[in-house]
C-alpha cells in the first residue's frame, strides 16, 4: 500500500516515573503476556519532529524543520540506532513508501532508498510544478504552466508515463476527503475523468471527475470504500466495477468508510459549535445510528478498528476522552476518561494515553485492558510509527516500548 505522508498523533506529557525494569525483546507485541518495558533511549536529532511510516520493517522517517532546512532521518526501531541523515535546504514537500522516497524544494526533486537515504535519481523542478503524491514506484507532479498532470517511475523521474489535464479540488488538498490519488494509490482524479496511477489509463468509473463547479472527484482511503463527491460537502458510496451509485448520497463535512464492514461514518459541523456522528448502511445510505454534542474541535481523531468506531473528543456529551461505538448499531462499547489521548491502533490494539502513562484496550477480546505503563522520565510525546510505540523528549531522545 502506496503512503503519502502519514500522519501520527502525538500527546503533549510530563512523565513522572521512570521506564520498568526487564529485558525487553527488539519488536513489540501488544498482546504478549507481561507487562511491557520502554528501551534505553537513542539519540535523534530534531525539532518538533515528524514520524512517518515508510513500510520499511523497523524503520521510521523523522522529518524535522531546522535552520539550515529540512532534515529527514532513517532510524531503526529494532537496532535503537540513526541509520542515515540528510538535510535539505529549503522547505520541502515530501511523500513516499518502500518504494522511495520523493522530496520536493529548493528547485529540484530527489528519489532516495528510504532504507540507506542514498540519492536514487534529482531532476530540475521549476517553480510552477509542485510534487503531488508519490508511492509504488510513482510520483504525480502538478504542472501550473500547463495546466497538466504528469506521472513518471521513481527511476525515470524527468520522463512522464503519462499525462492528463489539472483538475482543481475543493480546498483544503491534504484532507483525508479531498486529494488527486485515492484507493491505495490506484486511481488519480483528473481534468479528463479518474485514470488508473500506474498506466494513465481510464478506469473503470469516474469519467466525470473534473467537470463542473466544484469539480466531480472521488475518494477512499480502500479501493473497495470509494465515495463519488458531485458537489461540496454531497459523498455517495460508488460501485467502481459499475460505475454506479451503491446507495443515495448524504451531506457531511468528512466520511470515513470501514472496508470489513459494510457501514461507514459521517461527521458533520454543527452551525451551533457541536459535531454530530452518525452512522451509515454502505449498501442502503440509511443512517442507523448517531452520537452528538462534541463541542468543536469535536472528534479530534478517529480510526477503524475492526467493526469498531473509536473517536478521541472534546464535548459537553462525553468530555475530553476516547469514546467506542459499535459501528454498525452505534452501541458504545466503552469510553476511556482517565486516558483521554488517542494515540493510535496496534494490531488491533487500541493504546491511549494521559500526562502520565499510556494503557491499550484488545478490540478483539471485549475491550479489556491488556497493560499499562508509565512513561519513560523526559518523555512529552508519543507516537505509534512502523509497528511501534515510541516517546520522545524535546530535542534528542527516543524511547521504544518493547514486549
Amino acid at each position: 500500500m502506496s503512503m503519502a505522508r502519514l500522519l501520527v498523533v502525538g500527546i503533549s506529557a510530563m512523565a513522572l516515573v521512570a521506564c520498568a525494569a526487564g529485558t525487553p525483546s527488539d519488536t513489540f507485541d501488544p498482546r504478549a503476556s507481561g507487562q511491557p518495558v520502554w528501551s534505553s533511549p537513542f539519540s535523534v536529532t530534531f525539532d518538533a519532529p515528524d514520524f512517518y511510516d515508510m513500510s520499511v520493517a523497523n524503520s521510521a522517517l523523522v522529518v524535522s524543520r531546522t535552520a539550515a532546512g529540512d532534515m529527514f532521518t532513517g532510524i531503526d526501531l529494532a537496532r535503537l540506532r540513526v541509520v542515515w541523515t540528510v538535510t535539505e535546504p529549503g522547505i520541502w514537500t515530501y511523500y513516499g513508501d518502500a518504494t522511495g522516497l520523493v522530496t520536493a524544494g529548493d528547485g529540484q526533486l530527489v528519489v532516495r532508498d528510504p532504507r540507506t537515504g542514498r540519492k536514487r535519481a534529482a531532476v530540475v523542478l521549476e517553480p510552477w510544478k509542485m510534487l503531488r503524491w508519490a508511492g509504488d514506484g510513482m510520483i504525480l507532479i502538478d504542472d501550473y504552466s500547463t495546466s497538466s498532470l504528469c506521472a513518471s517511475a521513481m527511476t525515470a523521474p524527468a520522463t512522464c508515463v503519462w499525462t492528463a489535464p489539472d483538475v482543481v479540488l475543493p480546498q483544503p488538498l491534504a484532507s483525508a476527503d479531498q486529494s488527486y490519488v485515492f484507493g491505495a494509490g490506484r486511481w488519480v482524479n483528473t481534468g479528463s475523468g479518474v485514470v488508473e496511477m500506474a498506466t494513465g489509463q481510464r478506469a473503470s468509473f469516474g469519467r466525470d471527475a473534473g467537470s463542473g463547479q466544484p469539480a466531480v472527484y472521488y475518494t477512499g482511503t480502500s479501493p473497495a470504500r470509494v465515495f463519488r463527491v458531485g458537489q461540496a460537502g454531497v459523498f455517495q458510496p460508488w460501485d467502481t466495477a459499475r460505475n454506479i451509485g451503491v446507495s443515495p448520497p448524504i451531506s457531511a463535512d468528512r466520511v470515513r468508510a470501514n472496508p470489513s464492514s459494510h457501514a461507514y461514518v459521517a461527521i458533520v459541523q454543527g452551525t451551533s459549535g457541536t459535531d454530530t456522528v452518525a452512522g451509515y448502511s454502505w449498501q442502503t445510505g440509511s443512517q442507523v445510528w448517531q452520537a452528538s454534542g462534541f463541542d468543536l474541535p469535536g472528534v479530534t481523531a478517529s480510526q477503524f478498528v475492526g467493526d469498531a468506531y473509536v473517536m478521541q473528543t472534546q464535548g459537553d456529551a462525553y468530555g475530553w476522552t476516547v469514546v467506542s461505538f459499535d459501528s454498525t448499531t452505534g452501541r458504545a462499547k466503552w469510553r476511556s476518561a482517565n486516558y483521554p489521548n488517542l494515540i493510535g491502533v496496534l494490531q488491533g490494539v487500541v493504546v491511549l494515553g494521559n500526562a502520565n502513562a499510556i494503557t491499550s484496550f484488545d478490540s478483539v477480546h471485549q475491550y479489556v485492558g491488556l497493560w499499562s505503563v508509565d512513561m519513560p522520565d523526559g518523555c512529552v510525546s508519543m507516537h505509534i510509527v512502523a509497528d511501534h510505540v515510541i516517546c520522545t523528549d524535546n530535542s534528542s531522545s527516543v524511547w521504544v516500548l518493547r514486549s
